[in-house]
């Protein structure tokens, strides 16, 4: 009896390790979401339809199934494997006034991000190239300058690249060509307003 008992008590601070363990990990991945956020409102100098009012950890709660940001607006996480992931940052239009984060990199499970029609500027950021499920990235009607980064050719699943209307200079990087038609068949770029396919832009 003494030896089941103590095998049950070790069975049990195991699943009771495991369980912490995976928690402190959801909460440090999360607090990663977390922390990109609040890094891209810190870098916005004017928000005049105070459209980042919402983005207020303050009103986290401990009963939420999801962490407070996927509340906020433009924020949406629906991965199902990953909840509480971010999976969209659609602030379209929004008037914002700043520079982007390169703290959005940390955005890892991030699939949309449309950050068109507002007054950004500086650099796009390197770390986006960090963001390997991105499937439509939109930056266009900015004064965004400078080149775009090369890393952006990592991301391989990326099917809209809009950066026209904006002050950039250089090449669009190259991809993995073969890569991106056994995905995609005609993905879109789209550099100086007008829309393009993949192969005219390399050719």
């Amino acid at each position: 009896m003494a030896i089941k008992r103590t095998w049950q008590l070790w069975l049990l601070s195991l699943l009771t390790h495991a369980i912490l363990l995976f928690t402190a990990s959801s909460q440090s991945i999360n607090g990663d979401d977390l922390s990109a956020l609040l890094s891209f409102k810190s870098l916005i100098r004017n928000d005049p339809r105070e459209v980042l009012s919402s983005w207020d950890t303050s009103s986290n709660t401990t009963n939420m199934t999801a962490p407070v940001f996927c509340r906020w607006t433009g924020i949406s996480c629906n991965d199902r494997r990953h909840p509480g992931r971010v999976t969209t940052l659609n602030l379209s239009d929004a008037g914002l006034v700043g520079t982007i984060s390169q703290q959005l990199g940390n955005l890892t499970h991030l699939r949309v991000l449309d950050l068109s029609t507002n007054s950004l500027d500086g650099d796009i950021p390197i770390s986006l190239g960090g963001c390997p499920k991105l499937h439509a990235m939109n930056l266009s009607m900015n004064h965004l300058s400078g080149n775009i980064p090369a890393d952006l050719g990592q991301l391989s699943k990326l099917v809209v690249f809009s950066v026209g209307h904006n002050n950039l200079t250089g090449d669009i990087p190259q991809v993995t060509l073969q890569r991106q038609e056994e995905l995609h068949p005609w993905p879109r770029f789209e550099l100086d307003g007008q829309p393009h396919i993949i192969e005219r832009l390399y050719s």
